[in-house]
């Protein structure tokens, strides 16, 4: 503002007041000797004028005056209600404050005081208040509300947010879900069982058509293609499964340390035959038994070792961490549990030591070397089995049978003993009993007990044994996958007789991580399962995972292989890499044909194909390398039927407008991996035209039958797709499916047209093609209102052989034509109608053309059958 302006709207002091304020004095502001309230009341008027106007006329000007109206009504108060200057310097323009500033200095001057000591102002304007019916607040309580309101503003629109974001959310799930229906639901169903609403489905040839062929959603991982490179090139042997096993378990970061458990497993259960795989599964549980036990009695500070321990060195020192004691052995309990030790680590040599190495202890255990001597024997078995070296016995002579039989009858015994006795004897345990034991335990003692079930004799032991491992399966199955899940298990009370969960427990849980849980012998009890820092399920616990692999880990040491990946599937996403390496490996060692009957093998080629089709059409052809010829012939065959991928030139090549073809990415690899020449190229096209023709997916069943060789086939799908309904309605023939499929039409054509004589196209067939074409190019002209172009469309090509003889011209083929006569006549007609009202045409020769299609309609009156409007057109021509 000029200095003149803005002095007009400066206030003097008021008469009450002997001398400015020394504020005003000091900014150098110089006050007018004229009314102070009259200037108020200009100002307002100023106001009101502009605060009625629109917001988008608002001006800057407009925000000026509202501070210099505020700046003159603090002057004519120099003293708030509390006697004191107003906030901010007294004569000091609002320009010069900040918004904020402004925003509190207005908030400060619409409040007020009640109390004494108020002002005469204050009072006046409490008086106001209460004739308004407003409440008077005090300064906390003024500011306590603002926070309120605060506070719920922002409340109200974070609730806002989330309802906008999870409606959102919900409405893209529910689309997906349906359009992925929808797909599935239209790729099995040709669209002339279903009419016009399957027309669209049928022309796109799958979700997505073009835009999404060849489009992956997420990238291949790259250890897969190292994997299927291994198994395709390296000869079958342990290194080759460890090599995969590192690449599997680094493509799933989040499940790697179980992953790897996982591994060990099935790198144990690679055996031809079922009691081998059994054998396997026991190995695994020694040798991790074994592991547990080294690695409890180095972490203890009284291992007391010294040199490198042997065998008995080490379960003495794990016995005296389990006991507490210094002296161990030292009691009959101590022998039975060092024997049980070292048949649960598999140590045979030292279970035929035992009775001299434990004296004078072992000398009060009278069975002892009876015992030892028949599992010792019973471990050289399942090793034997296994393929692995059977154990050098020493001479440890003859054992009695009775002496199990009286340790079966005694009535003082012990729970280690028993267990070991009840092994032998083919008797069930009862595992709550047994202190700290775990689920691989009971699955050491279930897998052992097969053996000895399973009688003498080659044949009848290996049947005997499926029939008891099968029971086995069943019993493992009987639980549900939370039952040994850590999370689902935690703080769940033990099935069975109590267990010593002290801190010998706690030792064992830090020293024998993995999935350990009791269960009575029925497994009554839910299984609780340890969290050991270093071991598997503290490890997925640290990675956030709230689920274990420890039924999968079961289903793999029971030999329930189709049910162990399938389970990986099902728990994670980002585990059906793992689950399709696994499933690779089985088949190639032939595991899975070993212990499954043919009708309930896993199929590989199926995870294949499920796996694969997330990923875009180079990386598919690269995972199908790993199939057998007849599976991988037929998982092309499915690519190419696949939503669109039939219709990709990168995939199938490039066909020219003379008809050639270029070998594309298919062809190519084809080549690569040895299945053969173009010949195998072409009859797999042709198959898959065959199926595509049969779904309605006609773009692709053109392109595949144009490859594959079959050209009379070309042409059959072309007079299909020439009489399909959607070129009769034109807001369904102008969508983007039937424009693609227009274009390929036309295409296709053009292409035949040139090569009749290469083609070997049969004269009748190629007639018929070239009517329909003429007849919807025909329609076409006349739905675009080009009667001139149409009628000479309809002469030239003679759509209706109204001019020869009728004979000769069903002879020729029109008789397949009739179905498609009605519409050209009603069309046919239209023109001639349109033609006499504008009066363009001779009358003589109109007169011709309705004599001659009423001859024709006359010739064909019992095959054709004219709708209302056309034959009222055609009485109306008659009349001319």
């Amino acid at each position: 503002l000029k200095p003149s302006e803005q002095r007009a709207f400066q206030c003097p002091t008021p008469p009450a007041i002997a001398a400015p304020p020394p504020s005003c004095a000091a900014m150098g502001i110089n006050d007018l000797p004229m009314d102070g309230p009259r200037q108020l009341e200009r100002a307002a008027r100023l106001l009101d004028f502009w605060s009625n106007a629109p917001r988008g006329m608002r001006t800057p000007v407009h925000k000026s005056l509202e501070q210099l109206f505020g700046e003159a009504r603090g002057r004519l108060q120099p003293h708030g209600v509390l006697g004191v200057p107003p906030f901010g310097p007294a004569g000091a323009s609002r320009l010069l404050q900040s918004p904020h500033a402004q925003r509190l200095d207005r908030d400060v001057a619409d409040f007020s005081l009640s109390g004494a000591g108020a002002a005469p102002t204050g009072a006046a304007q409490q008086q106001e208040s209460a004739a308004d019916g407003l409440p008077t607040l005090g300064v906390r309580e003024f500011f306590g509300l603002r926070h309120e309101r605060v506070v719920l503003g922002a409340m109200e629109e974070a609730h806002r947010d989330c309802m906008r974001s999870f409606e959102r959310r919900a409405f893209e799930r529910f689309q997906a879900d349906w359009e992925e229906a929808k797909a599935q639901i239209m790729s099995t169903l040709a669209p002339q069982r279903l009419g016009q609403a399957a027309i669209g489905s049928a022309l796109r040839g799958g979700p997505g058509g073009d835009r999404d062929a060849g489009l992956a959603a997420v990238a291949a991982p790259p250890q897969d293609a190292a994997i299927i490179n291994l198994l395709l090139r390296e000869r079958f042997s342990p290194a080759l499964v460890q090599r995969i096993a590192r690449l599997s378990c680094e493509s799933c970061q989040p499940y790697q340390a179980e992953l790897a458990e996982c591994w060990t497993i099935v790198g144990h259960a690679l055996r031809p035959t079922p009691p081998a795989i059994v054998s396997g599964s026991i190995a695994y549980l020694q040798g991790r038994f074994g592991e547990d036990l080294r690695t409890a009695v180095y972490r203890s500070a009284d291992a007391r070792l010294g040199g490198i321990p042997d065998a008995w060195a080490l379960v003495r020192a794990f016995g005296r961490v389990k006991f507490g004691t210094a002296a161990f052995p030292s009691a009959p309990a101590h022998v039975w549990y060092a024997a049980y030790v070292a048949a649960r680590a598999g140590l045979s040599q030292l279970l035929l030591e035992l009775p001299e190495r434990a004296a004078p202890s072992s000398d009060r255990c009278p069975v002892l070397r009876t015992v030892c001597v028949k599992v010792a024997r019973l471990l050289r078995a399942a090793a034997t089995e296994a393929g692995g070296p059977a154990p050098e016995f020493e001479a440890a002579g003859d054992v009695d049978q009775a002496d199990l039989l009286r340790a079966d009858l005694a009535e003082e015994g012990n729970d280690f003993r028993d267990v070991l006795v009840s092994l032998l004897l083919g008797r069930s345990f009862a595992f709550g009993r047994l202190p700290e034991a775990t689920v691989e335990d009971w699955l050491w003692f279930r897998l052992h007990a097969l053996f000895v079930g399973a009688g003498e004799g080659e044949s009848a032991r290996g049947s005997a044994l499926e029939r008891q491992l099968e029971g086995l399966r069943r019993h493992t199955l009987a639980l549900p996958p939370s039952h040994y899940d850590p999370a689902a298990a935690a703080g769940a009370v033990l099935g069975g007789t109590a267990g010593a969960n002290g801190p010998a427990g706690a030792v064992a849980a830090a020293a024998a991580p993995g999935f350990r849980g009791v269960g009575d012998g029925l497994w009554g009890g839910p299984l609780v399962v340890g969290a050991g820092a270093g071991g598997i399920s503290g490890g997925a616990t640290a990675a956030g995972i709230t689920h274990t692999l420890n039924f999968v880990k079961v289903l793999l040491l029971t030999a329930q292989f189709g049910r162990a990946v399938q389970q990986l599937r099902s728990q994670d996403r980002c585990l059906h890499g793992p689950a399709l390496h696994i499933a690779l490996v089985l088949r190639r060692a032939g595991t899975l044909a070993a212990l499954e009957p043919p009708e309930q093998v896993l199929g590989v080629a199926a995870l294949v194909r499920d796996y694969a089709g997330q990923f875009g059409c180079a990386e598919q052809l690269q995972y199908f390398r790993s199939l057998d010829l007849p599976e991988r012939v037929e998982a092309l065959q499915g690519l190419l039927l696949r939503g669109g991928v039939g219709t990709n030139d990168e995939l199938l090549g490039c066909i020219d407008t003379n008809g050639r073809h270029r070998p594309g990415l298919l062809e190519k690899t084809l080549h690569e991996d040895g299945l053969g020449d173009r010949a195998e190229f072409a009859d797999l096209c042709a198959r898959a035209g065959r199926v595509a023709a049969e779904r309605g997916q006609y773009r692709e069943a053109l392109r595949l039958f144009h490859l594959g060789r079959c050209h009379s086939e070309v042409l059959q799908v072309l007079c299909r797709c020439l009489r399909l309904p959607v070129w009769r309605e034109p807001a369904a023939a102008a969508a983007d499916e039937a424009a693609l499929l227009s274009q390929d039409i036309q295409r296709f054509f053009r292409i035949y047209e040139q090569n009749l004589d290469r083609y070997a196209l049969s004269s009748h067939a190629w007639a018929v093609a070239r009517k329909l074409c003429a007849a919807r190019t025909f329609h076409m002209l006349c739905d675009q209102g080009r009667p001139e172009a149409a009628l000479d469309v309809f002469d030239r090509e003679q759509l209706l052989p109204m001019g020869l003889d009728d004979s000769a011209g069903c002879s020729q083929g029109e008789g397949e034509l009739l179905v498609e006569c009605p519409r050209i006549i009603g069309d046919y007609v239209q023109i001639l109608r349109h033609a006499a009202s504008q009066g363009t045409v001779n009358m003589i020769a109109l007169r011709a053309r309705v004599r001659q299609l009423q001859s024709f309609l006359a010739t064909h009156s019992h095959h054709l059958t004219l709708d209302q409007p056309s034959a009222a057109a055609l009485a109306g021509l008659a009349l001319f």
